[in-house]
């Protein structure tokens, strides 16, 4: 038997680990010929698994802190089923807004519970069958430390979205009713790994190195396991995390040459955001940071950066950083943010809002789910912004796939996922040709859609985005490195990357300082970061990247090259069939 072991799913989500469970189990159950199970906690304060409609099928006790709990197992069936731990004590699994939305302590508490009830499920589900268990992070590697020092242990597996860990005693596993002298470890994850199976999967090839290799991750964040996980990491991309939404006339015109159809698509696109913002009324459980009325509705680039905000890997501050040096030049450019806030709340973004309330006719912000508008944002952008400060694997294939080139720093999935635009080489005009190219443009009056923001549809392409084995020409030297290890030279351009520079004095001393202020929104995020060095030269790469991509933006035709190729290499090397193969070869045996 195959299962699943993970705390978030689709019915209880909170970040990318709910994304990849809604589609690699079942994918693996058709690939496999037999369900791949997925077992989880019922989270019975999120209203969509208090509206799922489940069956019992078994009930276990669950011996835990001195005494036993009932639980009942309640099954949904869906592509993969679903086996709910669903303990009689309510204080269990309270999360109200999502599965995490408890107190560190209580986190720890319940994922030690769920991994001793899933132990105890599997022989009560199953009696005496072989199971297989891919476990999802430290939440659910919990169901190592429950079956430690068995003599018949379930084949375990560990995925890591992230590196995050978390400290448990010896006193506290005895307390919990498990077997501390069985999992030696100072940590979850410590314990766990010595009990699972080789190897270790990420879910991204380039996440699993700089799990070991990338300074923040291997010296900072996880410091602890960098020398565990070194020889038994395998990283196994995902696939593609949404359906591409650019109609097929469009698409073939942009293989053709003919940039002119993509170009109305995404000004009907963009229309259709101003238009919700004409439709919304902000108040107090949708508030607006910015002026919607004055707002500039021109030519001007727009970028878009949306996901759920976390200090210690999103990166609003860096692409704040950025949008404030933008404009401060006076360039032209509007920058939408669409933050979802984290348990700090809105005031760790409140940055934001000052950025939105000095630059009213270049930045928007809405940190709530704004779904009236989002996706035809999203569609109608220029770019889409990605300036994680990790990425397991990251949302550049959403951007693509709903017809935005991405702009992404040079980090896990996002290096896999875009290959970089350079100048050089190209016979592209300079930043200042450029800029006053696409000044010219924003003059533009007429477009084939009424009303919306004129886009440039006419200017001559003066050479390719790159030739083919001409390599990488003109990236900066950190981009380089590692684009180097991970795309071919003959690979066609997709969209933009961009990277700090390596070798910083204060590197390490900075990443400390991230993490630290990543923890808490006081002191404020970005004036606490904004004069490391590090910081800096983030902010710096990724404004060149904003440069190029307006440059590209004033020229259609190589802007719908670089669309083109990019869903082209998506659709060719990230599957959901083939991350479902590469799981099944080393676990489903």
């Amino acid at each position: 038997m195959l299962a699943f072991v993970t705390y978030e799913t689709a019915y209880s989500p909170c970040g990318g680990i709910a994304a990849v469970l809604g589609r690699l189990p079942g994918r693996m159950s058709a690939l496999a010929g037999s369900p791949a199970l997925v077992f989880t906690p019922y989270h019975h304060r999120l209203p969509r698994l208090t509206g799922l409609a489940t069956t019992v099928v078994g009930a276990v006790g669950v011996a835990f802190e001195g005494r036993t709990i009932p639980v009942q197992l309640l099954r949904h069936d869906g592509p993969a089923p679903h086996l709910f731990v669903r303990p009689e004590d309510p204080t269990f699994f309270a999360g109200a807004r999502h599965p995490y939305d408890v107190s560190p302590e209580k986190l720890l508490r319940d994922s030690l519970f769920f991994g001793a009830a899933v132990a105890r499920a599997i022989r009560v589900l199953q009696p005496g069958a072989p199971w297989t268990l891919l476990l999802q992070d430290w939440e659910a590697a919990t169901v190592a430390l429950a079956v430690a020092g068995q003599t018949a242990r379930p084949r375990m597996f560990l995925t890591l979205h992230n590196s995050y860990d978390v400290a448990v005693s010896a006193a506290r596993l005895t307390s919990a009713g498990l077997a501390p002298h069985a999992c030696p470890g100072e940590t979850v994850l410590q314990r766990a790994l010595g009990l699972c199976e080789w190897p270790v999967f990420t879910v991204s090839t380039q996440f699993a190195r700089d799990l070991v290799e990338d300074p923040f991750q291997a010296q900072v964040l996880a410091p602890h396991l960098s020398g565990l996980l070194g020889p038994r990491l395998v990283g196994i991309d995902n696939g593609l995390f949404t359906d591409r939404a650019i109609p097929e006339p469009v698409l073939t015109a942009a293989r053709t040459g003919d940039p002119a159809p993509l170009v109305l698509w995404k000004q009907e696109q963009q229309l259709a955001f101003l238009r919700a913002l004409d439709d919304l009324r902000p108040d107090a459980t949708q508030p607006v940071w910015g002026d919607l009325t004055r707002f500039a509705r021109d030519a001007s680039p727009l970028f878009v950066m949306a996901g759920r905000d976390d200090g210690r890997q999103k990166g609003y501050d860096v692409a704040a950083g950025a949008a404030r040096a933008w404009l401060e030049q006076q360039r032209p450019g509007r920058f939408v943010f669409f933050p979802i806030p984290s348990d700090e709340g809105l005031e760790a973004v409140e940055f934001l809002r000052e950025l939105a309330e000095d630059f009213p006719r270049g930045v928007l912000v809405f940190p709530f789910r704004f779904t009236a508008g989002f996706v035809q944002a999203l569609r109608g952008a220029t770019c889409g912004l990605m300036p994680s400060l990790y990425e397991p694997f990251g949302m550049a294939n959403e951007f693509y796939l709903n017809g935005t080139v991405g702009i992404g720093r040079a980090t896990g999935g996002i290096l896999q996922q875009i290959v970089p635009w350079t100048r050089r080489g190209t016979g592209l005009p300079s930043a200042g040709e450029a800029r006053a190219d696409l000044e010219r443009t924003s003059k533009m009056t007429s477009s084939p859609a009424e009303g919306a923001p004129r886009l440039a549809a006419g200017h001559q392409v003066r050479g390719p985005i790159r030739s083919p084995g001409s390599g990488p020409p003109g990236l900066a030297p950190a981009v380089a490195r590692r684009v180097e290890r991970v795309h071919s030279s003959a690979a066609a351009a997709t969209g933009f990357l961009f990277h700090e520079v390596d070798g910083l004095p204060s590197e390490l001393a900075d990443w400390r300082e991230i993490n630290r202020t990543g923890t808490r929104p006081k002191p404020d995020r970005w004036r606490a970061r904004r004069d490391l060095p590090l910081f800096q030269s983030l902010v710096e790469s990724l404004v060149e990247s904003l440069e190029q991509a307006a440059e590209v933006a004033g020229r259609p035709e190589q802007y719908a090259q670089l669309l083109v190729a990019g869903l082209d290499h998506l659709e060719a090397n990230f599957s959901w069939d083939q991350a479902a193969s590469e799981y099944l070869r080393y676990a489903g045996g």
